[in-house]
Protein backbone atom coordinates (compact mmCIF):
# COMPACT_ATOMS: atom_id res chain seq x y z
CA UNK A 1 0.00 0.00 0.00
CA UNK A 2 1.50 3.50 -1.07
CA UNK A 3 1.90 5.71 2.03
CA UNK A 4 -0.33 8.49 0.23
CA UNK A 5 -3.13 6.01 0.85
CA UNK A 6 -2.41 6.41 4.57
CA UNK A 7 -4.14 9.86 3.74
CA UNK A 8 -7.69 8.48 3.34
CA UNK A 9 -7.62 6.68 6.59
CA UNK A 10 -10.89 8.03 8.68
CA UNK A 11 -10.48 7.96 12.48
CA UNK A 12 -13.80 6.09 14.10
CA UNK A 13 -14.85 7.95 16.39
CA UNK A 14 -18.28 9.29 18.02
CA UNK A 15 -17.51 12.83 17.39
CA UNK A 16 -16.66 12.49 14.16
CA UNK A 17 -19.62 10.56 13.46
CA UNK A 18 -21.38 13.66 14.79
CA UNK A 19 -20.12 16.11 12.28
CA UNK A 20 -21.51 13.68 9.58
CA UNK A 21 -24.49 14.99 11.53
CA UNK A 22 -23.66 18.06 11.35
CA UNK A 23 -22.16 19.16 8.35
CA UNK A 24 -25.38 17.06 6.73
CA UNK A 25 -27.65 19.71 8.26
CA UNK A 26 -29.40 16.66 10.22
CA UNK A 27 -30.26 18.10 13.99
CA UNK A 28 -30.30 15.19 15.99
CA UNK A 29 -30.42 14.86 19.74
CA UNK A 30 -29.85 12.07 22.33
CA UNK A 31 -31.64 8.76 20.57
CA UNK A 32 -31.61 8.99 17.10
CA UNK A 33 -27.80 10.08 16.94
CA UNK A 34 -27.02 6.97 19.08
CA UNK A 35 -28.88 5.13 16.28
CA UNK A 36 -27.18 6.47 13.74
CA UNK A 37 -23.68 5.52 15.58
CA UNK A 38 -24.91 2.29 15.65
CA UNK A 39 -25.69 2.30 12.64
CA UNK A 40 -22.62 3.83 10.77
CA UNK A 41 -20.51 1.13 13.38
CA UNK A 42 -22.25 -2.05 11.61
CA UNK A 43 -21.76 -0.55 8.45
CA UNK A 44 -18.23 -0.17 9.23
CA UNK A 45 -18.35 -3.82 10.52
CA UNK A 46 -19.72 -5.11 7.14
CA UNK A 47 -17.22 -3.61 5.26
CA UNK A 48 -14.72 -5.13 7.03
CA UNK A 49 -15.69 -8.38 7.24
CA UNK A 50 -16.30 -8.22 3.40
CA UNK A 51 -12.33 -7.06 3.16
CA UNK A 52 -12.88 -3.70 1.63
CA UNK A 53 -11.76 -1.65 4.84
CA UNK A 54 -9.09 -2.64 7.41
CA UNK A 55 -8.83 -1.01 11.11
CA UNK A 56 -5.42 -0.03 11.85
CA UNK A 57 -4.32 2.09 15.02
CA UNK A 58 -2.64 5.19 14.29
CA UNK A 59 -2.61 7.82 17.46
CA UNK A 60 -6.20 5.72 17.81
CA UNK A 61 -8.93 3.81 16.10
CA UNK A 62 -8.77 3.72 11.87
CA UNK A 63 -10.05 2.70 8.97
CA UNK A 64 -8.66 2.14 5.72
CA UNK A 65 -10.55 1.87 1.97
CA UNK A 66 -8.56 -1.43 0.31
CA UNK A 67 -10.20 -1.05 -3.11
Amino acid sequence: MSPLMDFFGLVIDVFNIFNVLKELGVRARGNPRLEFEKRVMRNLGVLKRKGLIEEYKAKNKRVRLLV
